[in-house]
């Protein structure tokens, strides 16, 4: 499967005015809210990932932009020895009450498909005492999506949780942030393996999600042709890792929801699934394409 057919939304979402207004003063006008005996139902099923690694950064150069925020190109060193590359983007002189804001791209065709997608995003973030942490998913590889072996996407999926997990928490030592400006965003895969991170890190506090679908299995099965059987037992499998089991069961208190109105890998269907599940406060934006 190519790389310009894997799944993602396919027109722009983000909304940079919005995200940046969520993240930095986290106010809604409206929520909806969620039943909380639906929030709690199978959360003792869910699949739990592997114990995080310690995660260090090593820096591989620095700069200033715009002579207020400093720009760092990192690799993250798990303690397996595994490296990771990322960006850390602060403001140069930091005010008390830092926030700091995890961002995990899409999968798609270059050029937002790697841990730039957001890099624009982070240095307006920087000037509103944000530090931000864009890391580079293992998405980001061209032959990830096609060459990933169906039997090992619970086992790699839960892996990959443990390792956000890992480099997020570096985000907050790094940063120091108040603990109610502590945010993730995602887009795409992102923000569905961002939903495993939710509910292992009660200190996420605020949440954007773009452009996800309820079950990976959705999207791993796409240009997969299975007998009937084998791909009943291969959703039910997957099912452990459903993102919206996962999000239902988080403890963030803020999300923002953004979608596409004609979006071929995520119809309306998916995304009020998804959508049915999440947390007590959120709010959810339509875009025209």
């Amino acid at each position: 499967m190519s790389a310009s057919a894997k799944p993602s939304a396919e027109t722009g979402v983000r909304g940079i005015g919005e995200i940046l207004r969520f993240v930095a003063c986290v106010s809604f006008v409206s929520f909806i809210l969620v039943d909380s005996k639906l929030m709690s139902q199978n959360c003792q099923e869910l699949a739990v990932p592997p114990a995080p690694p310690k995660v260090t950064a090593k820096i591989r150069g620095e700069f200033l932009n715009s002579g207020k925020r400093l720009v760092q190109d990192v690799y993250l060193v798990s303690d397996d020895g595994s490296q990771t590359r990322a960006f850390i983007i602060r403001p140069d002189k930091p005010q008390p009450n830092l926030g700091a804001v995890m961002f995990v791209h899409l999968l798609g065709p270059p050029p937002d498909n790697d841990r730039e997608e957001f890099f624009e995003d982070a240095l307006e973030l920087a000037d509103m005492n944000i530090v931000s942490l864009l890391v580079e998913a293992p998405w980001a590889e061209p032959e990830w999506f096609p060459g990933r072996k169906l039997e090992a996407d619970v086992p790699n999926g839960l892996k990959y949780a443990a390792l956000l997990q890992g480099e997020f928490r570096l985000l907050l030592a790094e940063s120091r942030a108040a603990p109610e400006r502590v945010a993730f965003v995602g887009h795409d895969f992102g923000a569905m393996y961002g939903t495993l991170l939710l509910k292992s890190e009660p200190t996420i506090h605020h949440a954007v999600l773009m452009a996800a679908v309820p079950d990976f299995a959705d999207w791993f099965l796409l240009g997969r042709k299975l007998p009937a059987l084998e791909q009943e037992a291969y959703r039910k499998k997957v099912s452990e890792i459903a993102a919206s089991r996962y999000l239902r069961c988080a403890n963030t208190s803020n999300v923002l929801f953004q979608f596409a109105e004609s979006d071929r890998f995520v119809s309306r269907k998916q995304a009020d699934e998804f959508l049915a599940g999440a947390p007590a406060q959120k709010q959810v934006m339509w875009y025209a394409g």
